[in-house]
């Protein structure tokens, strides 16, 4: 395929033709995320950065070697059943549960799943991380629900993120869960996970959360509307995508709507993460429409 290399690093870009094969599948993975049919697209571009897929898949393997050697090692963890409200947690491991059945490749419970999540942003700032990962972003971000690297599986819920900047995006990343603690601990609450580490014996945060981004106190009524936030630990367990460049119209009627407080960059973070200029045209295929074939 061609390409265009990201000077200065090892990853590369391609606009993904609107008839391709690979379009298709991501197609599929936009009306499982919310975007399809909610936003723009000005462009759609497929990432491949050999450096973070290498640390992916290795991160995937080695937690299948351990999975498959004391599969209790990893997800048998219970700590979270001798809380108060051990319904509403089995509840939010029950989304968790049904969000990763959405995926085929997922079917086989003897292997660590894998989940595409939305991460809202602007372009500039999205093409930085194509080339150096999430990692320098981890610090940026308010941690309500545990210091780590956030995430959700709507494009609507992500538009505080996007919708307010010059040149709105979202990066579409596959992540490895591992074994997620159910989160309901509110942000503001005696027990609030604000910039605290990932609970022990877990490699992730998963929290079922209103449109005001706090998290449900009780089990939601048939036809409430409610989201999730992903918070990961560790870059290894991201690989970014698919960059969507987002167009303006319709975005300010969804920021109305979707509005709520933010931890937000300011001039000086959006400097530190300026990408450097595109380099040349160098002919490279992306894998990721297959990747989880392959694995």
């Amino acid at each position: 395929m061609s390409g265009t290399r990201i000077e200065n690093s090892r990853s590369f870009i391609k606009r993904i033709p609107s008839s391709s094969k690979e379009m298709t599948f991501l197609k599929e993975l936009l009306k499982k995320t919310s975007i399809e049919g909610h936003f723009q697209v000005e462009t759609y571009e497929a990432i491949y950065s050999p450096t973070l897929l290498t640390s992916f898949v290795n991160y995937w393997q080695n937690m299948k070697t351990r999975l498959s050697d004391n599969r209790a090692l990893w997800f048998n963890d219970k700590s979270w059943s001798k809380k108060d409200d051990l319904d509403l947690r089995k509840y939010v491991m029950s989304r968790f549960e049904n969000y990763v059945e959405l995926f085929s490749w997922n079917e086989d419970e003897n292997i660590p799943p894998i989940i595409p999540a939305v991460h809202g942003t602007g372009y500039n700032i999205a093409q930085k991380i194509c080339m150096t990962g999430f990692a320098a972003l981890s610090t940026l971000d308010a941690g309500y629900y545990g210091k780590g690297i956030y995430f959700t599986e709507s494009g609507l819920y992500a538009v505080p993120y996007f919708g307010i900047r010059r040149d709105p995006a979202i990066i579409i990343s596959y992540i490895i869960p591992g074994n997620p603690y159910p989160t309901t601990e509110h942000r503001a609450g005696e027990d609030s996970l604000l910039g605290s580490a990932l609970m022990n014996g877990h490699m992730s945060h998963f929290v079922v959360v209103r449109k005001n981004g706090n998290p449900i106190r009780s089990i939601p009524n048939t036809g409430d509307e409610f989201f999730y936030e992903i918070v990961i630990g560790q870059e290894a367990q991201i690989v970014p995508a698919f960059v969507l460049a987002i167009g303006k119209p319709g975005l300010s009627e969804l920021l109305k709507k979707y509005q709520r407080d933010i931890q937000s960059m300011d001039l000086e973070d959006l400097e530190a993460l300026k990408p450097r200029d595109k380099g040349k045209e160098t002919d490279r295929e992306t894998p990721h429409s297959r990747l989880l074939e392959d694995m």
